[in-house]
């Protein structure tokens, strides 16, 4: 099933259950960066408009506005520390 489609599955539920919202919200997070990166600014706006910013942490809000081009770049250097095993990812605090 198509992750977007998920979330619409849910839609309504998010309101009502703060603990859901914020769960959700992460997902969402992660699905907008993806597309941003992938290209899709369609999906990524929808995402991010649907993303309540303070249940991201700092790190998460500021990916979240980073330009495309940008989170490419940070992709690949990710993937280049993965090599070297040294894992650093949003969700992670510091």
């Amino acid at each position: 099933m198509d992750r977007m489609k998920l979330f619409e599955n849910f839609k309504d539920e998010d309101p009502s259950n703060t603990s859901f919202k914020k769960y959700m919200d992460l997902n969402r997070f992660s699905v907008a960066i993806e597309r941003k990166a992938a290209g899709d600014f369609n999906s990524y706006t929808r995402l991010k408009n649907e993303i309540d910013p303070l249940n991201l942490n700092f790190s998460q809000r500021i990916l979240l506005n980073t330009p495309s081009f940008i989170v490419g770049i940070l992709k690949q250097f990710q993937n280049a520390l993965l090599h070297c095993n040294i894992y650093l990812s949003p969700f992670k605090k510091w």
